[in-house]
């Protein structure tokens, strides 16, 4: 199995559009079909709906090979052949964990994947973040504190908050097949496509 390098020759072929917001059906339209042979796998990141990553990209990487960071109202593709292609979404760093999904197509056929936030990942943060900030933030309350002390203390609780939701979203996705920020699940054409006129190629 191997990633096709239409992507990568895209990117050359269209640096000055994309970086202006290219959109899915520009986007395809220059690819064309995918080739002889070939599966393509559409990756979106659909906007107007609540990802708490929203300002993260996730990492897509195809049979282990990088294929971009998909942004949040973004697209990424890969034309693939083989029987089965393993796709997986993680944080930048893998510590987080990542979701993997095994897929398999017919040669010429395209498949859509959506990319969202894994609801459990999102309350194991916010779980950690709560426990991080109690283990710090218990026990002030002085009132005759001064403003440095009453800053450096908020900038403590803010930094443990910050590290105890990290901590325990780790521990969440730890040794599961799809663990991490984001999940990776199959969505049929039609939903995939009424979102994707309006995303922009990641690449």
């Amino acid at each position: 199995m191997s990633v096709c390098a239409t992507a990568a020759l895209l990117h050359g072929a269209m640096a000055g559009c994309a970086s202006q917001g290219a959109r899915y059906p520009e986007v395809i339209a220059l690819a064309g079909a995918p080739p002889s042979g070939h599966t393509r796998i559409v990756l979106l990141r659909p906007d107007k709906r609540f990802d708490n990553y929203s300002l993260s990209r996730a990492v897509i990487r195809v049979n282990d090979r990088n294929l971009g960071k998909l942004a949040y109202g973004g697209f990424l593709f890969a034309d693939v052949t083989g029987d089965e292609t393993v796709l997986e979404a993680s944080a930048r760093n893998r510590w987080y964990g990542s979701c993997a999904l095994r897929v398999k197509a017919n040669a010429g056929d395209t498949l859509y994947v959506d990319v969202a936030p894994r609801p459990a990942n999102i309350a194991a943060e916010i779980v950690g973040a709560v426990a991080g900030e109690a283990v710090v933030g218990g026990g002030s309350g002085n009132a005759g504190m001064n403003e440095i002390l009453v800053d450096k203390r908020a900038a403590e609780v803010a930094a443990a908050s910050t590290a105890g939701g990290a901590a325990a979203s780790a521990i969440e996705g730890a040794g599961k097949e799809c663990g991490g920020p984001f999940r990776l699940t199959p969505i049929a054409a039609p939903a995939a496509l009424e979102q994707l006129d309006r995303l922009s190629w990641s690449r």
